[in-house]
């Protein structure tokens, strides 16, 4: 496992997802290490998280509903006979308690 030899140990792990985040510091937790002392973790979705104590997740929010209409609006393109456009949509950075300086 990725977070049990602590020669090999990242100092940090920044997850796909944001509940794919939350495995790792249950997973850390579980490991005896202290989440931002000894690990470092964010993810990458911005969602309401709950059960999670005094912790809150570095994360990466995305625009859920401008994604979503996005996506509507280009299947609604493409069942009219119209090509696709490319979307640029902005996430926007979150910092929260869950990352901190490199341990020592």
């Amino acid at each position: 496992m990725l977070l049990t030899d602590p020669a090999t140990r990242p100092t940090a792990v920044l997850a796909q997802s944001d509940l794919l985040a939350v495995g790792v510091i249950r997973a850390a937790e579980e490991l005896g290490l202290r989440v931002p002392e000894d690990l470092s973790v964010a993810g990458f979705d911005g969602i309401p998280l709950d059960g999670f104590g005094d912790l809150t997740l570095t994360t990466s929010v995305q625009p859920a509903v401008e994604k979503g209409r996005a996506a509507g609006e280009q299947v609604a393109r493409m069942l009219r006979g119209e090509p696709g456009e490319t979307q640029h949509l902005t996430c926007v950075f979150r910092a929260g308690t869950t990352t901190g300086p490199v341990p020592h």
